[in-house]
């Protein structure tokens, strides 16, 4: 509801009540803006925009507030209450003459949204924060840093160029960047999924079911108790620490990265390892020694520790397959 009293009808100034559910409005250049609408606990909110910052916290009212500072380039905003949530969404000029307006910083947003809130945020051109939503957030930018702390239920955080960083995320976690580096604390959840093209990796997580893939960036991960873990990297250094469960199984290989994988001195797990063409293998965690063919660059180790009940396979083309103690 929005009441706009001087508006002009049949020569007379009248109020008229708008009984709209949906407010669209031009924007000013760098406008301040304040928007706020009634919600249940646990609304889905949606986010839009092209630059600049934003930092969405929670509240304890079932209400969701906006507000602001709008960019130089930004023409209107929609924010609109609909059954299941909120929606906010600024639009940008696009001119072919853009570059004359000067710099523009963009947007710059407070969002206060209640704790059960399911958040979709999308972006451009931004940085964003995030912290104590209980219930889901998915995060999708092209060129931006995401950072969340305190999160719960699942998460998904995607930028192409851009470094992400969680604090004390609790619940299924996925992460994925192409040009930035990935770090932080997984506090608990059943599932972890770190991606990362060029960039690295450096992780404490509670997951029990992890894969973490790379193609040049390094990986450095410490995990509580493992049932599957799942590696991948091109060219990469992997080191991680980690205590596999009875039947816990784990898969790593390279091309020509470095794989150093630590395990409980206890483990109990049947471990293959091979490098093809020209790969080396060292154990530091029995006496076992690694075979060479006798034709050709390839070599391999198996063994058995305890009763065997968990599974280890690592291969690499040419890189160095190393396991140790923790």
């Amino acid at each position: 509801m929005k009441r706009i009293p001087n508006l002009t009808k049949t020569g007379s100034l009248v109020p008229i009540t708008l009984l709209c559910a949906c407010l669209s409005l031009p924007a000013l250049a760098q406008q301040k803006i304040e928007e706020s609408a009634d919600t249940s606990a646990n609304p889905t909110v949606e986010i839009e925009h092209v630059s600049g910052k934003a930092h969405i916290k929670v509240w304890e009212k079932n209400q969701v507030h906006i507000e602001g500072t709008l960019g130089k380039k930004s023409e209107t905003y929609q924010f609109e209450k609909h059954a299941s949530g909120v929606r906010f969404e600024v639009e940008t000029q696009r001119h072919r003459d853009d570059w004359k307006s000067g710099y523009d910083k963009g947007d710059d947003l407070l969002i206060r949204v209640p704790r059960g809130s399911r958040l979709l945020y999308t972006a451009v051109n931004a940085d964003v924060e995030i912290n104590d939503i209980a219930n889901a957030t998915q995060v999708d930018l092209v060129n931006g840093d995401i950072k969340v702390s305190r999160l719960q239920g699942k998460t998904k955080l995607e930028t192409v160029n851009g470094d992400i960083v969680i604090d004390d995320v609790a619940g299924e976690l996925m992460i994925e960047t192409v040009n930035g580096d990935i770090e932080g604390a997984h506090a608990n959840g059943d599932t972890g999924h770190f991606i990362t093209v060029n960039g690295d990796i450096d992780i404490t997580t509670q997951a029990r079911e992890l894969r973490m893939d790379s193609v040049n960036g390094d990986m450095e991960f410490v995990a509580a108790q493992i049932n599957e873990l799942d590696i991948v990297t091109v060219n990469g250094t992997v080191d991680g620490e980690i205590n596999l469960t009875e039947n816990g199984n784990v898969s790593a290989s390279s091309v020509g990265g470095k794989i150093t994988l630590a395990f409980q001195p206890e483990v109990a797990a049947r471990f293959e390892l091979q490098g093809h063409a020209g790969g080396n293998i060292e154990n530091n965690l029995t006496d076992a020694q690694a075979s060479k063919a006798k034709y050709g660059p390839t070599k391999w180790l198996e063994f058995t520790t305890g009763n065997g009940s968990a599974r280890v396979e690592m291969s690499t083309v040419h890189g160095l397959l190393e396991i140790n103690k923790h």
